[in-house]
């Protein structure tokens, strides 16, 4: 109603000015809401604190805005896609933010593995002596440090290994070359020396059998025997360098089969350096015969 002039000579006064309105249209603008790119460190939710972008008019403003990963999972750099929060904002146009289209731009983002400081849980069998340093391991119960609740991880392969393969008790075996298995293995990385799982196991005495032969022979008022003994139970390719021996546990004549023939271990010598204490060796008696000399 102010601000226009009517120049008529007469101030206006030659006219009474009726001032008749019309229809219009004012178009919604597109608002903009753009996600912003982010890189951060797997955590096992899809959230983002990246800060959502927008291009509102004037005084106009758009707050409760958010953005989030469309994934929980690593991906790969740039691989992640970061998408603004279709709910939770409010367009303050005075309008209810009719006053807008709302566009939801996307942006790409990177998750990169968490780590795996450490692995527990993990057993190890006790063994028999077998001559090497292999270990069996049970890597069932495995905890992981480091690990979200809710995620699935595992240990695949993997080798175990003693120090050495001599018998002893609570000896150390490294357990090496076990890689992260399960639904969410992708999302983790071992770090430092989290990769090498110890544990402790007991190496226990193999059996050595030191086998009597049984024999026949002639009384000779001797309790020598010259069979030759046999053995069972060497492992590991270890062979014997020194011969155990036998004899006849008395010199006399006792009938068929009556005679014993027992095995002498004392003498007896293993290419194992430390074969006495990696082996408990067990002496089997056989039977034999000592038949009459003859008187001519």
């Amino acid at each position: 109603s102010t601000g226009y002039t009517v120049n008529d000579g007469n101030s206006g006064n030659n006219y009474n000015v009726i001032r008749n309105n019309a229809t219009g249209t004012i178009t919604a603008a597109t608002l903009y809401l753009n996600a912003t790119s982010q890189t951060r460190t797997y955590d096992a939710t899809t959230a983002s604190n990246g800060t959502v972008t927008n291009n509102a008019l004037g005084s106009d403003t758009v707050t409760g805005t958010g953005q989030s990963f469309a994934s929980k999972n690593v991906l790969g750099a740039n691989n992640s896609n970061i998408t603004v929060n279709s709910t939770g904002y409010t367009v303050n146009d005075g309008n209810s933010g009719n006053n807008y289209n709302v566009i939801r731009n996307n942006a790409t983002g990177t998750i990169t593995k968490a780590d795996i400081t450490n692995v527990v849980g993990v057993t190890v069998t006790d063994k028999v002596y077998d001559g090497n340093t292999s270990a069996a391991f049970n890597s069932s119960g495995a905890n992981f440090t480091g690990k979200f609740a809710g995620d699935s991880l595992t240990l695949t392969g993997g080798t175990g290994g003693f120090a050495n393969k001599n018998v002893g008790t609570n000896k150390t075996v490294n357990v090496t070359g076990a890689v992260l298995g399960g639904a969410d293995a992708g999302n983790y990385q071992f770090t430092g020396n989290a990769s090498t799982i110890t544990g402790s196991a007991n190496i226990t005495q193999a059996n050595l059998y030191v086998n009597a032969t049984s024999q026949t022979k002639v009384y000779d008022a001797t309790t020598a025997s010259n069979a030759s003994v046999t053995y069972s139970g060497l492992v590991g390719g270890e062979t014997v360098t020194v011969n155990a021996t036998q004899a006849y546990n008395s010199k006399n004549v006792l009938g068929t089969n009556n005679s014993t023939l027992v095995a002498n271990s004392s003498s007896l010598a293993v290419s194992d350096a430390n074969w006495s204490t990696n082996y408990n060796v067990i002496r089997n008696n056989a039977t034999g015969t000592i038949t009459q000399a003859s008187i001519t």
